[in-house]
């Protein structure tokens, strides 16, 4: 049987179409802070599946769960190529809201989604942001593993 490689069933083709159209199969070695500790399967949700999972509570959610699915940006899962851009975020509202975050480096393997250097997409991002863009039932954090930020 055949691996096929497919987006969640909330993201609509139109914006899948983006994805495509930015996406691409890249292997980049990325940083991404784990808000929740080291239970790593919840560091790789984006915004949408945070919201309906209960972890952002927002005050319109099904108004806000809408702009998300409409939204490239709120359907990925943010991370750095250079650690100096994370630390910053680390160490300020990440750090203070969630006191158990830890920072992880791995990879944007391309089995489990599709990645773009967000400054291709936004030219006045000028950043190391890694928009990644994960497949249904992709497994992230088995290439991924915690680091000191002083590292």
């Amino acid at each position: 049987m055949e691996n096929v490689r497919h987006f969640p069933a909330y993201i609509t083709k139109d914006v899948i179409k983006e994805i495509y159209q930015w996406g691409k199969e890249n292997d980049i070695d990325v940083y991404r802070v784990s808000k929740y500790g080291k239970d790593t399967t919840k560091a790789f949700l984006n915004y949408y599946e945070e919201t309906v999972r209960g972890l952002i509570v927002k005050k319109n959610k099904e108004q806000y769960l809408k702009k998300c699915t409409e939204n490239i940006d709120q359907l990925s899962v943010s991370c750095y190529s250079n650690k100096g851009d994370i630390v910053d975020y680390y160490l300020g509202l990440t750090y203070k809201v969630y006191p158990e975050a830890i920072l992880l480096r791995g990879t944007t393997n391309s089995k489990h989604g599709l990645s773009s250097k967000t400054k291709e997409r936004k030219p006045h991002k000028q950043d190391s942001h890694v928009d990644w863009w994960l497949y249904d039932k992709a497994t992230p954090w088995d290439s991924f593993m915690e680091v000191k930020i002083n590292e």
